[in-house]
């Protein structure tokens, strides 16, 4: 049976954990990280601290002791051993206590670590991603586009959509109608041997795995660009993938009845695989 990490201590998970007042229930008043977990270790945590930390001073909100965000790396090893798991997603989620909207917001915040064990470690998908279109709710270009915070109500719908229209995934778009991101990941398009993805000033969120692609193909002088993207560019697209924490990279096959290669999906893999042993781990 999993357990949790809640304020210090850790709890049954389907234990109830906060009341019916809480601002995180009532109004996503909160943000959240999803990490991955190789060989036991969380991947890139750092980087993952380092964005909440950011979020939560953009958002007012303050762990008080012993929950700081300097101890989050531990308490999610004590879960990761009390849980057994060698291979998992863990998402920390940090929300602010009881109050109505009208109350001046107290900044004193909620942690929540939960933990689930993944049966393979990340690997590129055989199969395509078919991927559609969501219209109905753009993804609004604000101080908080690039957080991960928890007003996910364009995601979720986006999602709920794919899943009607069996589609894996949606893509999202800003006010412009110009490519944003998708429901789970940053979206990406190679054309002509070029690399492109929108940049943070169309709205995306400033994905963990996104900014280290970005390092690694300029280090590996993979030409990429930070871009304002258009539908029709994407359409014209050679091939388009799609990263994530948990998934790193996986390629997209059709997007409402336009096929795409996956060449350069395959072959990046294949080199994150090799000079990345701490994200897939031999064996």
């Amino acid at each position: 049976m999993l357990k949790v990490y809640f304020n210090g201590r850790i709890a049954d998970h389907r234990q109830p954990l906060v009341s019916g007042n809480n601002r995180g229930l009532l109004y996503g008043d909160g943000l959240f990280e999803t990490i991955l977990v190789m060989g036991g270790r969380p991947v890139l945590l750092n980087e993952h601290l380092h964005r909440l930390k950011k979020g939560m001073d953009l958002l007012s909100l303050i762990l008080p002791e012993p929950n700081r965000e300097t101890n989050i790396g531990k308490q999610i090893e004590e879960l990761i051993k009390t849980n057994n798991i060698s291979s998992g997603r863990f998402r920390v989620t940090v929300f602010r206590g009881d109050g109505r909207l009208d109350d001046i917001a107290n900044g004193e915040a909620n942690l929540l670590i939960q933990g689930w064990p993944l049966k393979d470690i990340p690997t590129l998908n055989n199969k395509g991603l078919n991927l559609t279109i969501y219209t109905q709710a753009k993804k609004s270009v604000d101080a908080f586009s690039h957080i991960k915070h928890n007003n996910f109500l364009p995601f979720a719908m986006g999602m709920h959509y794919a899943r009607e229209n069996e589609a894996d995934d949606a893509l999202i778009l800003n006010p412009a109608g110009r490519v944003c991101e998708t429901c789970i990941a940053n979206i990406w398009m190679v054309k002509d041997g070029i690399l492109r993805t929108p940049s943070l000033d169309e709205g995306p969120i400033a994905g963990i795995m996104r900014n280290f692609l970005i390092r690694h193909c300029t280090t590996k002088k993979i030409p990429i660009m930070e871009t304002a993207i258009t539908l029709e560019e994407l359409k014209s697209a050679d091939e388009i993938f799609i990263s994530n924490s948990i998934r790193i990279i996986n390629w997209v096959e059709n997007m409402d009845g336009v096929k795409f290669s996956h060449a350069f999906s395959t072959t990046l893999f294949e080199t994150l695989k090799k000079d990345y042993p701490e994200i897939f781990p031999p064996g």
